[in-house]
């Protein structure tokens, strides 16, 4: 625990081997997933964070793997360099030495 929130170590823990950051971050005390979105008790829709960067795809948690999560942060008590409508803020530090890389590709074709 700290001044805002919680802090949970993941690497090198049983939370880095819960397969991907969806599955570590609903293993966070007072955190839950409602329709793709993670809500924390009390405080509604949390702002995600991957490396200091505002998560704005969902999917990317199901292609992150916990085992290069350093720790999850949750930050029940934002400050005020957020919206004032921020009620909770998950901050996902990563372990890995450069930033994960990720595409969804997508083709449809019709005729």
């Amino acid at each position: 625990m700290n001044d805002g929130g919680l802090i949970a170590q993941v690497k090198g823990t049983a939370l880095g081997e819960a397969g991907t950051a969806n599955d570590v971050i609903t293993k966070i005390p007072s955190v839950y997933a409602d329709n793709g979105k993670y809500n924390v008790y009390g405080k509604g829709e949390a702002l995600i964070f991957i490396n200091g960067k505002r998560l704005i795809d969902y999917e990317e948690l199901g292609r992150l793997s916990s085992k290069d999560i350093s720790s999850i942060v949750l930050d029940n008590n934002p400050g005020a360099g957020y919206d004032a409508t921020v009620k909770a803020v998950i901050h996902i530090p990563l372990e890995m030495s450069d930033e994960p890389f990720s595409i969804y590709a997508f083709s449809d074709t019709f005729q």
